[in-house]
């Protein structure tokens, strides 16, 4: 996950690249949980090779409200001060 995207693992197809996509998940922050819903266009798609019946996502975040780019921005951060490794998304 990055301040401008993902990288997703799926375990069934969620469509193909320049597709519009929704991404919906929780985000905590010290005590807080959020939810996020987070319009994104498929930017890669690729079957994982090490197992074919799941496939590898690269997703650009589109239209983020102001409190979905504080939220998922200051997630980020807070991973990277805290030297914990960002969590992967499996869907």
């Amino acid at each position: 996950m990055s301040t401008t995207g993902a990288g997703l693992l799926a375990s069934k197809q969620l469509g193909e690249v320049g597709d519009t996509i929704n991404v919906e998940t929780t985000v905590q922050l010290a005590h807080i949980q959020r939810f996020v819903s987070l319009t994104s266009v498929i930017r890669s798609k690729q079957i994982n090779m090490a197992d074919t019946t799941t496939f590898n996502y690269g997703i650009e975040f589109k239209e983020l409200t102001d409190e979905d780019y504080i939220l998922t921005n200051s997630y980020i951060y807070m991973q990277l001060v805290d030297d914990q490794p960002l969590p992967d998304n499996t869907y």
